[in-house]
């Protein structure tokens, strides 16, 4: 029965003794199997190479999510310490940061004379006079462009925006993150605009 079942999982031909027969049926044996060991290795490789793009892909997507998220929180700070804060000094409304010496007593952008409602002169003076390098410095936005803008209620523009405008190129921004607040200026209900893109 050994001897059987040794015969019954040998692939030699019967009465094949010597090394050189069993060598040819051997040969035979990996001729007749070669096709079907090539189709599993384009199989494995096939399967290899989905797997490959589908983490590359999903990997892309999650870095631009985070990419997003972090625009997105980066624009909810800057326009709740616009709105909220008085800037530091907090009268820094009255300097002329045109001057580099009183440029550098700016420490915080901040346009509020109470809370929502912002100080005409601070407006101003970051619209009018700061550059756009000094804005990114002090909102610590230089990885990012940005563009702020106030209007009213039925948005139109009550001053002339800060930054580049994404509009005017609105092919080249693949992701823009834009907020808005309800305040006052000059005593009447308006909306400040905060746009950040990368």
């Amino acid at each position: 029965s050994e001897d059987a079942s040794k015969r019954a999982g040998d692939s030699t031909p019967r009465g094949c003794r010597s090394y050189r027969c069993r060598r040819r049926a051997r040969v035979v044996a990996d001729t007749q199997n070669a096709p079907l060991a090539a189709c599993q290795r384009g199989v494995f490789l096939i399967v290899l190479m989905v797997i490959f793009r589908f983490f590359r892909l999903y990997g892309l997507r999650y870095q631009e999510e985070v990419g997003y998220q972090e625009m997105e929180l980066v624009a909810l700070n800057v326009i709740n310490l616009l709105v909220t804060s008085p800037g530091a000094p907090s009268g820094w409304g009255n300097l002329n940061v045109s001057n580099p010496d009183e440029n550098a007593e700016l420490e915080v952008i901040g346009f509020a004379h109470s809370e929502k409602n912002l100080s005409i002169e601070k407006v101003n003076n970051f619209f009018l006079d700061l550059s756009e390098e000094n804005i990114s410095k002090l909102l610590n936005i230089e990885r990012f462009q940005f563009y702020v803008y106030l209007t009213d209620l039925n948005e139109q523009s009550l001053i002339v925006g800060k930054g580049q405008n994404p509009g005017i190129n609105p092919d080249q921004v693949s992701h823009l993150v834009r907020i808005r607040k309800l305040v006052y200026y000059n005593n009447e209900p308006s909306i400040l605009f905060f746009t950040v893109w990368g």
